[in-house]
């Protein structure tokens, strides 16, 4: 069994940000950016992801900052295209044409900490029996809200569930 500060969770999303008409990638995710942000406080990190093989750069980058990744490779990596068509960044077109699927309780197998922090991009992604045996294991266990509001709705549009 491995023991950590905090195991933080969720799809590695592959951004395609649009703002004034131009186009960027970055490397997002909120477990990429919750990571980071941990290890630089010092805490012992573990990051569950799951992504596409071909970007495998995400995880070295966590693990050459001392942070224990476990990745499952899935046949697409989540795919976010955020459109800001003003200049004001909270009006936002967020899509997302492919996802990297669902957690399973197995992937926490052998893994155990003082927080669990649930930081997926869809509701789809963390299921509730996942949810429950992370509950088992005991210490914290917190989330970012939009991993349980936001669904993909008609044209791989997010929209948060009602």
């Amino acid at each position: 069994m491995k023991s950590y500060d905090i195991v933080i969770f969720g799809n590695y999303t592959s951004d395609t940000i649009i703002q004034f008409g131009i186009k960027r990638h970055v490397d997002g995710g909120g477990f990429n950016y919750g990571a980071h942000a941990a290890a630089m406080m010092g805490l012992k990190v573990a990051a569950v992801t799951r992504l596409q093989q071909a970007d495998i750069r995400v995880v070295k980058k966590l693990e050459n900052i001392g942070i224990d990744v476990y990745p499952t490779f899935t046949p697409s990596s989540t795919q976010m295209i955020l459109d800001y068509p003003t200049d004001n960044p909270d009006e936002r077109i967020l899509t997302c044409p492919a996802t990297a699927g669902a957690y399973t309780p197995e992937q926490f197998d052998g893994l155990q900490a003082k927080a669990f922090l649930i930081n997926g991009s869809i509701r789809d992604e963390v299921p509730v029996n996942v949810v429950e045996s992370l509950r088992k294991k005991g210490g914290l266990l917190v989330a970012d809200a939009q991993t349980f509001v936001r669904i993909v709705g008609q044209e791989s549009r997010l929209i948060n569930a009602e």
